[in-house]
C-alpha cells in the first residue's frame, strides 16, 4: 500500500494497473466540473498525463491485459476506449446500448481475452451487459430481479465465473 499522497486533482473514483504495473490509471470526478482520467507512473507515484471529460462523470475503470486501451464507464456519456499510452478517447460505446439506456454504468470487468466488456447499470432490478468489443454491440444481457443494484464486476482470471456486487449487500 502506497502511504503517501499523489495530487490527481479531483476526487478519485476508481483505479487499475496496466499489465506490467508501470502504470495505473486513474479515474477522477471533479466537483462543479467534469471529471477525467489520470495516467500515473507507479515508480514516481507522479501523474504522468491526464485528460477530462467534455460531458459525464466517469464512475469506474479497467485496462485491458494488453496494455493499448483503458476502458472508461461514464455517466450520462456510456463506455469511452481510451489509448492507454495517450489517455485520448479511441471511441464511444454510447449509454443506448441494446435498445435500452445504461445512463449510469457503473462496474467493468473485461474477459481475460478481452474480447467482451462486462457492464453493470447501477439500477434497480438492474442487469449486466455483456459488450463484444470488436462490435461494439450488446452480446448478452443479465438481468437481476427485485431491488437488486449491479454495482462492482469481477471477472476470475480463467474467465468464468464473473462475480457482481450488488447495492442491497449480496454478491451474484
Amino acid at each position: 500500500i502506497v502511504t503517501g499522497a499523489t495530487p490527481v486533482g479531483g476526487q478519485p473514483v476508481s483505479v487499475a494497473f496496466g499489465p506490467d504495473s508501470r502504470k495505473a490509471y486513474l479515474a477522477r470526478r471533479a466537483a462543479g466540473a467534469q471529471g477525467g482520467v489520470s495516467l500515473v507512473n507507479t515508480a514516481t507515484d507522479g501523474v504522468v498525463i491526464a485528460t477530462s471529460f467534455d460531458t459525464g462523470s466517469p464512475e469506474s475503470l479497467v485496462a485491458s491485459p494488453d496494455g493499448k486501451r483503458v476502458y472508461v464507464a461514464v455517466a450520462g456519456t456510456g463506455i469511452v476506449a481510451l489509448d492507454a499510452a495517450l489517455i485520448q478517447p479511441l471511441f464511444t460505446i454510447p449509454r443506448g446500448l441494446g435498445g435500452g439506456v445504461i445512463d449510469n454504468p457503473q462496474g467493468l470487468a473485461l474477459t481475460p481475452d478481452a474480447r467482451q466488456l462486462l457492464v453493470s447499470d447501477n439500477r434497480p432490478g438492474g442487469s449486466v451487459h455483456v459488450i463484444d468489443i470488436a462490435s461494439r454491440s450488446v452480446a448478452a444481457t443479465v438481468s437481476f430481479g427485485g431491488d437488486e443494484i449491479p454495482l462492482g464486476i469481477a471477472i476470475h482470471p480463467d474467465g468464468q465465473p464473473a462475480y457482481v456486487a450488488g447495492a442491497d449487500a449480496t454478491l451474484s
